[in-house]
């Protein structure tokens, strides 16, 4: 079971480094701008990436679409409820960023999404009240797991299953990014894990303008 556990985490790695990998070729920081931002922890594109339409659920339990939800900057986080560590810490560090920030940029709003990579146990309900408990303008999303692959392929993250334990629980490996769609719903760069507060608020006011 120590071997599986171990050759699972070293293709989860594997995965995490080519991601990593393409997304730095794809975004070399050329100019003054993308050079303040790549220093500020923020890999920008050189062109907005419009993203493919995938079913979703939203937490009301309504068939939706990532790129429904347009009209304003959106940060995007995955992540699932059973997370050890690092998935309530992140959700905690972007409702501070995005408190801080509608202090004084009321004219220039983004909304925070976050999507499951676990929707067997992160049911629509369950969900809704952790992100409520965290952050009450939250907006949540789950789905099926092929279809939120998809939309984690399309925005940069991956994520596998570990094998169930003796009672059935398990974690879920995966890749640590937020991703940032303008407000026509435009992929158009990432934040990269670990992340710093105060660095992610200076390169959103480069990006949001």
């Amino acid at each position: 079971m120590k071997n599986k556990k171990f050759t699972i985490s070293l293709v989860a790695l594997f995965s995490v480094l080519v991601i990593i990998v393409f997304v730095l070729k794809s975004v070399a920081p050329a100019g003054d701008n993308k050079q303040q931002l790549f220093e500020l922890g923020f890999f920008k594109f050189d062109n907005a990436r419009a993203l493919a339409p995938v079913p979703l659920e939203d937490l009301n339990g309504n068939k939706t679409t990532l790129t429904t939800h347009h009209g304003q900057w959106q940060l995007v986080n995955f992540g699932y409820m059973f997370c050890p560590d690092i998935c309530p810490v992140n959700l905690q560090l972007m409702s501070e960023v995005k408190s801080i920030w509608d202090t004084s940029h009321q004219d220039k709003a983004f909304e925070i999404t976050h999507i499951t990579f676990d929707p067997a146990r992160d049911t629509p309900d369950r969900l809704s009240q952790y992100l409520n408990y965290i952050d009450p303008n939250y907006i949540g999303f789950t789905g099926e797991v092929e279809n939120i692959r998809k939309v984690a392929q399309q925005l940069s993250t991956v994520f596998i299953y570990e094998k169930p334990d003796e009672y059935g629980n398990y974690f879920v490996t995966h890749s640590d990014s937020i991703a940032v769609l303008n407000p026509q719903g435009e992929y158009v760069g990432l934040f990269k894990g670990p992340y710093d507060k105060d660095n992610i608020l200076k390169a959103l006011e480069l990006v949001i303008n």
